[in-house]
C-alpha cells in the first residue's frame, strides 16, 4: 500500500488468535478485573535469589494462593475461554510508527503483549505467525516458535516495551537505576561506569528532573507521570529496533499527557526507529503515528495513513471513533455522535462482522459471514461495503 514508508518489513503478523481459558472463573466477579490480575506485567530478568523472593512477596501479597498447572488457574468452579486476538493481521516497516487504536477490550494490550510473549503461559491456544526480520537479511523468526530463553534474548535489545501501568510494573524493591541498567548488565555486560552514566543519560532524555538523584530512589517516591518517563527510558536504553508502548498516557492528568506525547514525539525523531502505540488518545496517535491500524473485537478492522484516516476513514466503526471526538465534530461543522450500543464481552463476540449490532449500514450478510479484507490503494478494510 502507498502509505507505507517503504518495503522494508521488520514485524509482520499473519492470522494471529490468541486465546486465555480460565478454569474456575467466576462470572459475577468481572471479566476486566480478572484479566487484569493475570496479566500483570512482570520483569524479564532472571533476579537473584533475595530479589526474587521479594518479587514473589510483592505479587502475593494481598491475594488469595493459587495453584496452577501450565496454562490454566484451577478452581472448582466453571470454565471460561476468551478469545483477545481473533485473526489479526499487521505489518510494520522499518523507521513506521503505527498507532494502535480501539476501545478497551478490543486486542490492543494483548497483541503488544503477544509479541513480546510475555504471559505465554497463560494464553490456552495460539495460531498463526508473529514474524521478526533482523537487519542482516537472514530469514524471518516466527516468534510464536520460541521458547522462554531464546525469546528474552531479544526483549529489551530488539524489543523495548512501555508498560500500561509504570509504577505497579517497576520492582518497589530495587532503586531506579538498578533497574534501569539491569539489561546493560544481564545482555550487554558493560561495566558499572558506564552503565550508570547512560542510565544518567537516559534518565535526562526523558526529562526526569536530577537524574543522579532520581538515580537512587524507588518507585514509591516517584510520581505516576516521573514513573512513566521511567519506564520509557527503561526502553529506549538498549536501543531497541521496535517499540512497544501499552497506552503510555493511560492514567495521566492533561498537562502530563502532553508533555509524554511531546517527549515521544521527540525521542522518535531523535532515536528513530519502528515503533507501535496502543492508546485510547486518538489524537495523540494522530500526532505521533505514520498508520493507524483501529481494533474491533480482536482484529485489525481498518488500516490506513494518519491523513486518510482523518479525512475519509471507510470502516463504519472508524467513522463512529472520529465522529464521538468534540474536537473533531467541531472542525466538520458538526455534531458529537454517540456510538450505539455496548462493546460485547470478550467470550460472548456475535457471528459474522463483530461491529454488525452496533453499525447502522449492517447488512444480512454481516450477521453471518466474516467480512473480507478489501484493500484500495491506500487502505485496507474489512467491510462488506467496498466490495
Amino acid at each position: 500500500m502507498s502509505f507505507q514508508l517503504n518495503n522494508d518489513i521488520i514485524l509482520k503478523i499473519n492470522d494471529l488468535k490468541c486465546y486465555y481459558q480460565l478454569k474456575g472463573f467466576d462470572l459475577t466477579q468481572g471479566l476486566d478485573a480478572k484479566i487484569m490480575e493475570m496479566l500483570q506485567y512482570r520483569p524479564s530478568f532472571e533476579p537473584k535469589p533475595l530479589e526474587k523472593q521479594a518479587i514473589e512477596n510483592y505479587w502475593s501479597f494481598g491475594r488469595e494462593k493459587r495453584e496452577h498447572d501450565g496454562i490454566d488457574y484451577t478452581y472448582e468452579l466453571e470454565q471460561l475461554v476468551i478469545k483477545a486476538v481473533d485473526g489479526t493481521s499487521l505489518s510494520l516497516h522499518r523507521g513506521e510508527s503505527i498507532g494502535l487504536i480501539g476501545e478497551t477490550g478490543c486486542g490492543k494490550s494483548t497483541l503488544l503483549t503477544a509479541i513480546l510473549q510475555l504471559f505465554a503461559d497463560y494464553l490456552s491456544h495460539k495460531e498463526g505467525e508473529i514474524l521478526y526480520y533482523p537487519p542482516d537479511g537472514l530469514n524471518p523468526i516466527n516468534l510464536l516458535s520460541l521458547n522462554n530463553v531464546e525469546m528474552n534474548n531479544l526483549r529489551g535489545l530488539v524489543f523495548g516495551y512501555i508498560p500500561q501501568l509504570p509504577k505497579e510494573s517497576l520492582n518497589p524493591w530495587l532503586t531506579i537505576g538498578f533497574q534501569s541498567g539491569e539489561i546493560l548488565l544481564e545482555r550487554l555486560s558493560l561495566r558499572q561506569e558506564t552503565i550508570k552514566e547512560r542510565v544518567y543519560e537516559y534518565l535526562g532524555k526523558v526529562a526526569l528532573p536530577a537524574p543522579k538523584t532520581n538515580y537512587k530512589k524507588y518507585v514509591d517516591s516517584l510520581s505516576h507521570g516521573q514513573a512513566q518517563r521511567v519506564c520509557i527510558s527503561m526502553a529506549l536504553i538498549a536501543d531497541p529496533e521496535i517499540l512497544l508502548a501499552d497506552e503510555p498516557l493511560a492514567s495521566l492528568d492533561a498537562v502530563n499527557q502532553a508533555i509524554i506525547i511531546d517527549l515521544i514525539h521527540s525521542l522518535k525523531k531523535d532515536l528513530g526507529g519502528s515503533y507501535i502505540f496502543a492508546t485510547h488518545n486518538i489524537g495523540a496517535a494522530t500526532r505521533l503515528a505514520d498508520t493507524i491500524a483501529v481494533m474491533y473485537g480482536g482484529e485489525v478492522v481498518e488500516i490506513c495513513s494518519v491523513s486518510k484516516f482523518l479525512s475519509n476513514p471507510l470502516h463504519p466503526y472508524s467513522q463512529c471513533l472520529l465522529n464521538a471526538l468534540p474536537w473533531y465534530a467541531v472542525a466538520k461543522d458538526g455534531l458529537l455522535e454517540e456510538i450505539p450500543g455496548k462493546t460485547p464481552k470478550p467470550n460472548d463476540w456475535p457471528s459474522g462482522c463483530k461491529f454488525n449490532p452496533r453499525c447502522r449500514y449492517v447488512m444480512d450478510k454481516c450477521k453471518s459471514q466474516k467480512p473480507p479484507r478489501i484493500f484500495t490503494e491506500d487502505t485496507c478494510v474489512g467491510c462488506f461495503l467496498y466490495e
